[in-house]
């Protein structure tokens, strides 16, 4: 993961201005396992995810997203989990809008990649019949390298989902 005080952190692109990404991972970080991680997470997210478009901000999230999975602290793991695949989704596709992910979050991005798959697998085993758990089995391929397959599920399907 890049850490927190690497200026490398200031290069990354958001979706809206904003002046101080770390703080708000740092402020979602630690409302992990409270009311506010929600909240917190939505004002994050904006900031690398617009309506399934990521900034190369995204690359650097997703193994934060990952390792709050992993540690199974929260209760949003089908949304991470989903903001993972969607990430991965942009990242394979060719043609997409998504931007290049840069070398210096290559490896612990791919390695987080890895470690979602199981994540997801048992996430979607556990979870309810829900949206949130609709949407990240359709975009669980991704995961897995077929981001075709996963886009074809998420539009086709989006509508019997609700």
């Amino acid at each position: 993961m890049l850490d927190f005080a690497d200026q490398r952190w200031r290069s990354l692109e958001t979706t809206y201005d904003c002046d101080d990404v770390v703080a708000l991972v740092r402020n979602w970080h630690a409302s992990i396992g409270f009311d506010q991680e929600l909240p917190q997470y939505q004002l994050l997210s904006n900031q690398f995810m617009h309506q399934c478009t990521i900034t190369d901000l995204a690359f650097a999230m997703v193994p934060h997203l990952v390792a709050t999975c992993e540690a199974n602290t929260t209760s949003f793991t089908l949304l991470y989990l989903t903001d993972v695949g969607v990430t991965e989704a942009n990242r394979l596709s060719p043609g997409s809008r998504a931007p290049d992910l840069p070398a210096f979050l290559a490896d612990a991005y791919s390695e987080a990649i890895i470690r979602a798959q199981p994540l997801a697998e048992a996430a979607i085993d556990s979870a309810p019949e829900c949206r949130e758990s609709w949407e990240l089995r359709a975009i669980k391929p991704a995961l897995f390298g077929n981001a075709e397959l996963a886009w074809n599920q998420w539009r086709n399907g989006f509508d019997n989902a609700n």
